[in-house]
C-alpha cells in the first residue's frame, strides 16, 4: 500500500533527523539545559495530510528526543489513520532507552527498548 510505503520513508527520516540531534557531544562540547521543537506539514499531492513534532532536549550529558507523528487521509471519510509517539534518550554517548507507540490505522505496536 503506497500509504505504509509513506509511513516507512517518514519514520526512517525521523530516526535519521533524531538520531543526528542525539548524536554523542565532544568531550570539549558541554550540554546545558535547552530544549528546541520543530513542527512539520506533511503533505501528500499538495493536500496536508498531517503533523510531525519533534522536541530535542538537553539536561548536562542526558538527551532525550520525542516525536509525535499525527497523519489522516481523507476523501469525505478518513481513508487512513497514523499515530506515533516515540521517545529516544541518550545520556553521553551511551543508548539508555527507546519506546514506540503506533497506531497504524487501528493495528497497535508498542516497542520498549533499554540499554
Amino acid at each position: 500500500m503506497k500509504y505504509r510505503r509513506f509511513v516507512s520513508v517518514l519514520a526512517l527520516l525521523a530516526a535519521v533527523d533524531a538520531r543526528a540531534a542525539t548524536a554523542p557531544k565532544s568531550a570539549n562540547e558541554t550540554v546545558s539545559a535547552e530544549s528546541r521543537s520543530m513542527t512539520y506539514s506533511l503533505i501528500r499531492n499538495g493536500s496536508r495530510i498531517g503533523t510531525m513534532t519533534e522536541t530535542h532536549s538537553a539536561a548536562g550529558d542526558v538527551v532525550t528526543t520525542t516525536t509525535q507523528t499525527d497523519i489522516e487521509v481523507k476523501v469525505i471519510i478518513v481513508l487512513y489513520h497514523f499515530t506515533q509517539s516515540t521517545s529516544e534518550t541518550w545520556k553521553g554517548d551511551q543508548f539508555v532507552s527507546f519506546t514506540s507507540e503506533t497506531d497504524d490505522n487501528g493495528t497497535p505496536h508498542k516497542v520498549a527498548v533499554n540499554a
